[in-house]
């Protein structure tokens, strides 16, 4: 049987616990154990290496988190959200997701493409390790984060590199009024926001499972026996 380990991540708030002399022999038999390790920088590949994992199965990967697959909208969630935009009776609106326990990937998504601006509600907990960004801006919302987005700090990085108004990270609530008051205020940067959070995505995210695969096939199934 071969085990692989996808989307590797190793905080280095995990390295320093696992680099313990009392439990590094313990993670490093537990990695011996598999076929390959797939983490997503090439820090996180240095830690797995240092709690010795065999360097020949430690190999960079792109990040499955991107994968969130075609975002489409129900006819019923559809009028159920049209109505309610309805009621509100033309005002200006945003979302503000993941903010508490309970809500449904399913419906954020349907949200995502309906609202101007989502803002990332559990990036702005530093107890939080933040939300996975790529749904909204898979639908072509504007998306604000706040200073704490944890795992996903290295597709923030990426994403801002590509186009730095894909994605707007604010430090807490008051630039984060002041950000929402002047994207709602001025449709051009609403549109451009829009824009580039949806290219950064696209450009980001084409070919991730091809090259997932590649690597598998690679790694794994051609060192199978027939």
């Amino acid at each position: 049987m071969a085990l692989v380990l996808l989307n590797a991540r190793m905080s280095e708030r995990s390295f320093k616990h696992w680099s313990a002399p009392a439990v590094l022999p313990l993670i490093a038999l537990m990695l011996s154990k598999f076929s390959l390790i797939m983490p997503l920088s090439t820090a996180e590949a240095i830690r797995f290496q240092l709690l010795q994992a065999p360097p020949f199965i430690v190999n960079i990967s792109a990040d499955l988190k991107y994968c969130v697959g075609e975002i489409t909208t129900s006819t019923n969630a559809l009028k159920g959200v049209e109505q309610f935009l309805a009621q509100l009776n033309h005002r200006e609106v945003w979302m503000a997701s993941s903010v508490h326990k309970g809500e449904h990937e399913g419906e954020l998504r349907e949200l995502y493409r309906l609202m101007p601006i989502s803002v990332i509600g559990g990036s702005f907990l530093p107890t939080s390790s933040g939300h996975n960004i790529a749904e909204a801006m898979a639908a072509g919302s504007a998306v604000i984060t706040g200073p704490h987005v944890g795992h996903f700090s290295h597709m923030v990085s990426a994403m801002q590199s590509f186009n730095p108004l894909s994605i707007l990270q604010v430090s807490g609530e008051a630039e984060l009024i002041k950000s929402l008051h002047e994207l709602l205020s001025d449709p051009l940067k609403l549109e451009a926001r829009q824009t580039a959070a949806k290219q950064a995505f696209h450009a980001l995210s084409f070919g991730i499972l091809s090259r997932v695969w590649i690597q598998l096939d690679w790694f794994i199934l051609k060192r199978l026996p027939v």
